[in-house]
Order: structure tokens, then sequence, then C-alpha cells
């Protein structure tokens, strides 16, 4: 079953105002072992010449796609998240009583995600580019995902409503708020 045009944008609507609105954290998310940039030099104070190290920022899958979020894509009410968590990745899944499902992969790069070997690699000769999305994102038709770099972060994005999985034009909605949810966190 596809979303209208309509649908989706009413859906992304509702969804970037609530990114706007909370400003993207909740305390409610799943507990994972959180994705953190490991801070940074931000430059040197005082006389002395020292430098001093930005806060990391910490934040997980769950925290990119919330259970409000996902209940919004499916347009009926979602379960509360399955997450996990694995090396420099964490994952989390929501489903519906109803046979949707929504996941998001997220996994921090030691550089600029766009060019990691995870980013790549994935991307094969029937993969087709999402412009606007992030600093890169292509679409994956036999897979159903789509990869998204921002920054140090990349997304791998899926999902189903009512069993079937969802298209390109749905998938590119999600990325586009995983990107503005991402922003907020980080900014």
């Amino acid at each position: 079953m596809k979303l209208s045009q309509m649908s989706i944008m009413i859906v992304s609507g509702m969804l970037i105002a609530s990114v706007l609105a909370c400003g993207g954290g909740s305390s409610s998310a799943p507990t994972v072992e959180p994705v953190t940039n490991g801070g940074g030099t931000t430059g040197s104070t005082g006389s002395s010449g020292s430098t001093t190290e930005a806060a990391p920022v910490t934040f997980t899958a769950c925290d990119l796609l919330q259970q409000i979020d996902a209940t919004s894509f499916f347009q009926t009410q979602a379960n509360p998240a399955e997450a996990s968590s694995a090396g420099k990745s964490t994952t989390c899944t929501y489903a519906s009583d109803a046979g949707d499902q929504l996941s998001i992969t997220l996994t921090q790069e030691a550089g600029d995600a766009k060019s990691s070997s995870d980013f790549t690699s994935a991307r094969t000769s029937e993969s087709v580019a999402v412009s606007s999305v992030g600093d890169d994102a292509y679409y994956t038709d036999s897979t159903h995902q789509m990869t998204v770099a921002k920054g140090q972060w990349m997304f791998v994005v899926s999902g189903s409503i009512k069993g079937t999985p969802v298209g390109q034009d749905f998938l590119t909605q999600v990325g586009t708020f995983v990107v503005l949810r991402t922003l907020s966190l980080t900014s």
C-alpha cells in the first residue's frame, strides 16, 4: 500500500514540527549503548595555549527515530522499540499491530561518513542517488533500504506498511526527518 503524496507531506510536517517543538531528545527511549562523536579540540584558551575539549555528542538510533515518530509514519500506534547495539552501531526497530515496521541503524564513522567504506561498499549498480537528503544518500530497491550520510553519521533506514516494503519516496521522508533530528541533537 502506498501513501499518497499529501499524506507523506502532512506526516513530514507533523514530524518536523515535533523535532522543533521538543528539541529532538526523549527520556523514554530504550536503553542501548550510545554512539558518541568523542568530542574534539575547540581551540586555544588564555595565553597559555591550552585547549579545551568539546563535550561528546551521545545518542542512539532510538533518539533519532522515536515511538511517536514511527506512529506518525505508520498512521497507527507503533509498539515500543526493539533496540540493540554492536560496535559502533545502534539499531532501533518499531512495529505496529497492523503489520507495519520501521528500522534505523546509526553508525558513527571515524571521518566523513560519505567517504567511509561502510557507506561506499553498500552502494550497488542498482542504487539510485537521492538528492537533498544529508551529505549523500542512495536508495537500493532490491533491499528496500535508504542509506544516508550526514557528517560522521551514517543511517540505514528500511520499513514496510502492512507487510509491503516501502519505497524510495517514503524512505526519503524518513531520511530527511532523521537528518533534521541529527542536526537538532548535534547543535
